[in-house]
């Protein structure tokens, strides 16, 4: 059996980020083996990653995984899409590592890509 390739895509803020990479350090600090990495891509806040992945660049990304490696113009006819338009955003999911390049075709290198956000209450603020 082997192990399915994910993803993890979603919003963390960087203080959170700044607690994990403590941790890790003062773990190899102690001499402890790091922990396998986890494959992810983290906005700083909502807004950011709906504005990078698009209900139309998410169906793009969708559609490449059905087709397995496929060329920007093939990926276009099928999407119905005008290429230039097509190129641009696979330019944008590359450089955002959801997608890769293959010579001159491209593809999906995971299996499973989790969406995940968390919508909490910030802590209010003290008055001084």
């Amino acid at each position: 059996m082997t192990k399915r390739k994910t993803l993890n895509v979603g919003v963390k803020e960087a203080r959170a980020l700044g607690r994990e990479f403590a941790a890790a350090w003062k773990r190899a600090a102690k001499g402890k083996a790091a922990r396998a990495p986890a494959e992810a891509i983290y906005f700083a806040d909502f807004a950011s990653m709906a504005k990078f992945l698009t209900p139309r660049r998410l169906e793009l990304v969708q559609t490449l995984r059905a087709m397995g490696r496929a060329t920007v113009r093939a990926l276009a006819q099928k999407l119905k899409r005008d290429y230039k338009n097509v190129h641009g955003d696979v330019q944008l999911l590359k450089r955002l590592g959801l997608i890769e390049t293959d010579g001159a075709r491209i593809h999906v290198p995971w299996d499973v890509i989790r969406l995940h956000t968390e919508i909490s209450a910030k802590p209010a603020r003290r008055a001084a």
